[in-house]
């Protein structure tokens, strides 16, 4: 049987460690610093085959890993990666499927809440997920305009973007390089 949501979420939430989540925030102020700064510290191009290289190592040592540990959180993390992959390779269409398959994923987190759990409640792994997600989040407002009102903006967005979509994936890469937690740790 499937938990309710809330204590599922009560259960990750209680063991993130919050203050790693002021991270993606500090490191955005620093990006745009930087590039307001000296615009040249970025380069779109290498950003952009970063963006794809990322990703798919993640993917590859996800599926090494489930295919090592037989651990499901690991195929749900490949999907995961994948789907952000597939945005970055910029297929068409992929800009709203990205969220469709975010929604499917999570989703299945949580119909499969009793093999993921192990991971889920894992306080290095769900903070890093929380870090990538926050990440991301931010990706997302910088990307829809939010922050045109700064000024600057126009010299940072695109670099501030990129640059926290590159974090966002080695959150993620994290995540699948952290040891397996301990069987008791649910």
């Amino acid at each position: 049987m499937v938990p309710p949501l809330r204590v599922i979420l009560d259960a990750i939430i209680a063991r993130v460690w919050f203050p790693a989540l002021l991270l993606p925030p500090l490191l955005t102020v620093l990006v745009a610093v930087l590039v307001v700064r000296d615009p040249t510290v970025f380069d779109y191009a290498w950003a952009e085959r970063l963006g794809i290289a990322i990703p798919a190592l993640t993917v590859i040592v996800a599926a090494l890993c489930a295919a090592r540990s037989r651990a499901p959180f690991f195929v749900w993390l490949t999907a995961l990666t994948a789907n952000f992959l597939t945005r970055e390779i910029h297929f068409a269409g992929t800009s709203a499927s990205v969220y469709v398959g975010l929604g499917i994923l999570l989703l299945l987190a949580w119909r499969g809440w009793e093999r993921l759990a192990t991971f889920l409640t894992y306080p290095p792994t769900i903070t890093l997920l929380g870090c990538a997600f926050v990440t991301y989040g931010i990706t997302i407002t910088v990307d829809a305009g939010w922050w045109e009102f700064l000024p600057y903006e126009r010299t940072f967005g695109t670099p501030v973007e990129e640059s926290m979509e590159l974090v966002g994936h080695c959150f993620l890469l994290a995540a699948a390089l952290l040891p397996s937690p301990p069987a008791a740790e649910v």
